[in-house]
C-alpha cells in the first residue's frame, strides 16, 4: 500500500528500532553534553532573552525556531529551575528531530522519509550537535515532515478538504526558516519530477509555489542581517573560475576527508548507481546540486577564517543530496542483510563521531569555569576585557561571553550570577561601567530589577561598578 514510501516489512522493522536507539542515544549524549550546547553562543543569549522577555525570541522572522524555543519558554512558565530549563532546552532539539522520524515512520508509513531524517540527524552532523539553534537544521527536519505529508496524500490521490490551507501554511513556514532552504526543496522536488512520473506535474506546481513564496518573502521581510549575506553571493562572480583555490574550499576537503568521509562514501554510491542505472537526469542532478551548493558555500565564505561549527551548519544541505538518493533509489535495491548492515554502520560511525567531537567545546566549558573560579578571589566580580590576549581559539567567539558567564554561574551553583563582558571594543561600553545595580551585555544594559531572580540571581545588595581590565592583569591578580 505505501511501496513508494516505504520498505519491506522487515527492513521497515529494523529501520524504526534503530531510529529508536539513534534517538535514545542522541537525547543521552544532549543530556551529558548540555552545558556544552546550553552555554554556547547563540543558545546562551536566546534562553537569556527568553527568560527575560518571558516570551519567545525569534530573530530575523524565523519564526519556526518557535518549535525549540516554546519549551523553555513553558518551562520557565511553570517554574521549574534554572539547571531544568537548560537541560530541556538541550534535549528540545533532539526531540523535535525524533518527533519527525516517528511522524514519518509511524503516522505517514514513510519509511524512506524516515531513513532522510535519521540521516540528516547524523550523517554530516559533528560540530552542529554542539551548536544547535540552526534554523536551517530546524527548517530542513521541518521540511522532510512536509515532503512525507504531502508524498502520502499524493501518493493515494487523497486530499483531505483541509490539506490546501495546510500545505499553505506548511509552504509558508519554510520560507522563513532559512533563506537558503528552497536550495535542498528545489532538489527534493526535481528529483521526484525526474524519478517517477506519477506526481510529476504536482511536484512542480508545488516546487514553483515555494519559490514564489520565497521571492515575495524576501521582497517583502528582508532584514539587514539577511541582506548582508545574499550580497556574499557576489563573491563568487569576482571569484570565478578560482573557486577551488579559496581558503575555504582547501578547509571543506579537509572536513570531508577528516569528519564527513561518509557522506563523500554516501555521495560516490550515488553517483555510481545512477551511472550503472544510466539514469543520467539523476546523476546530473546530484552531482551538480552538491559540487554547486559546496561552491556556493566556500565562496561565499572564501577566506576560511569561520570556525568549523558555522560552516558545517551552511553545509548541511548536502546531507539532503546524498540521503534522498540513499534512502529511495539505492537500499531498496539492496539485499535485506546488506541494506540492515549499511544503515547501522552509518548511524553507528556517525553516533561516536558526534560524541567524540565534544572537546572543544568542553574545554571551552572548563576554561570559562577556571575563569569563574579564580574570579571569586577578586574582590571585584563585574569584569569588562578586551578580546586581546584572550584565548581566542578555545572561547571562540566572543560576543556572547556575557550570556555564557551568566548562565555558567548560575548553573555551577553560585549563590551569585556572575557578570564578566568580553568585547571586541570595550570602548563602547565605558559609559557603563558605573552601573552598580545593572547587568552588562553584549547588546543592552539590563538593570537587576528587570530580571526574574529564579534565573538571575544577581545580588541586589552589590553596589560595586563594573572594573575594566584586561585578561593578563586578571590572571596575574587571580595568582594572589
Amino acid at each position: 500500500m505505501f511501496e513508494h514510501l516505504s520498505y519491506s516489512a522487515p527492513l521497515r522493522k529494523t529501520i524504526t528500532w534503530a531510529g529508536i536507539a539513534t534517538y535514545i542515544v542522541l537525547a543521552v549524549l544532549a543530556v551529558v553534553f548540555y552545558k556544552e550546547r546550553v552555554a554556547f553562543v547563540d543558545l546562551s543569549f536566546q534562553l537569556f532573552t527568553i527568560l527575560q522577555e518571558n516570551n519567545l525570541t525569534i530573530q530575523n522572522f524565523r519564526f519556526g525556531a518557535a518549535i525549540t524555543q516554546i519549551v523553555p519558554l513553558l518551562s520557565s512558565r511553570l517554574g521549574l529551575g534554572l539547571h531544568s530549563v537548560a537541560l530541556l532546552y538541550s534535549l528540545a532539539f533532539v526531540g523535535w528531530y525524533a518527533f519527525v522520524f516517528a511522524f514519518c515512520v509511524w503516522v505517514c508509513r514513510a519509511a524512506r522519509w524516515g531513513v532522510v531524517m535519521l540521516l540528516l540527524s547524523t550523517l554530516m552532523v559533528t560540530h552542529t550537535f554542539y551548536w544547535v539553534q540552526s534554523e536551517l537544521q530546524q527548517g530542513m527536519a521541518f521540511m522532510v515532515l512536509f515532503l512525507a505529508i504531502y508524498q502520502r496524500w499524493l501518493l493515494h490521490d487523497q486530499w483531505p478538504g483541509w490539506s490546501v490551507p495546510v500545505l499553505t501554511a506548511g509552504l509558508f513556514t519554510l520560507c522563513f526558516f532559512h533563506p537558503t532552504l528552497f536550495i535542498p526543496f528545489t532538489f527534493c522536488c526535481l528529483f521526484f519530477v525526474f524519478r517517477n512520473p506519477h506526481g510529476r506535474v504536482r511536484h512542480m506546481w508545488l516546487l514553483t509555489a515555494m519559490l514564489l513564496m520565497t521571492y515575495i518573502k524576501n521582497k517583502v521581510f528582508h532584514t539587514v542581517y539577511d541582506t548582508e549575506n545574499i550580497k556574499r553571493i557576489e563573491q563568487l562572480i569576482n571569484l570565478f573560475p578560482y573557486y577551488f583555490t579559496t581558503n575555504s574550499f582547501h578547509n571543506f576537503v579537509r572536513w570531508v576527508l577528516h569528519d564527513y568521509y561518509i557522506l563523500a562514501l554516501g555521495l560516490l554510491a550515488s553517483l555510481a548507481y545512477y551511472t550503472w542505472k544510466r539514469q543520467w537526469l539523476q546523476l546530473v542532478l546530484v552531482g551538480g546540486f552538491f559540487a554547486a551548493y559546496a561552491i556556493l558555500v566556500t565562496g561565499s565564505y572564501p577566506n576560511g577564517q569561520d570556525p568549523q561549527f558555522y560552516m558545517e551548519n551552511l553545509l548541511l544541505p548536502l546531507t539532503i543530496f546524498v540521503a534522498v538518493p540513499l534512502a529511495f533509489d539505492i537500499i531498496p535495491e539492496l539485499p535485506m542483510r546488506w541494506a540492515v548492515a549499511t544503515i547501522l554502520v552509518i548511524l553507528a560511525v556517525r553516533i561516536v563521531s558526534i560524541g567524540f567531537a565534544h572537546s572543544p567545546y568542553t574545554n571551552r566549558i572548563n576554561w570559562a569555569k577556571r575563569m569563574l573560579h579564580r574570579t571569586e578571589h577578586l574582590a571585584q566580580r563585574k569584569l569588562l576585557l578586551p578580546e586581546q590576549g584572550v584565548p581566542m581559539d578555545t572561547v571562540m567567539m566572543a560576543w556572547a561571553t556575557p550570556y555564557e558567564f551568566w548562565l555558567l554561574s548560575s548553573l555551577e551553583g553560585k549563590k551569585q550570577a556572575r557578570s564578566i563582558c568580553i568585547s571586541t571594543n570595550p570602548e563602547e561600553k565605558l559609559w557603563s561601567l558605573g552601573k552598580t545595580q545593572s547587568f552588562i551585555a553584549t547588546w543592552g544594559v539590563f538593570d537587576y530589577v528587570q530580571l526574574p531572580p529564579r534565573y538571575f540571581p544577581f545580588p541586589v545588595e552589590d553596589t560595586t561598578s563594573y572594573r575594566r581590565t584586561t585578561y593578563s592583569e586578571l590572571m596575574t591578580s587571580a595568582k594572589y
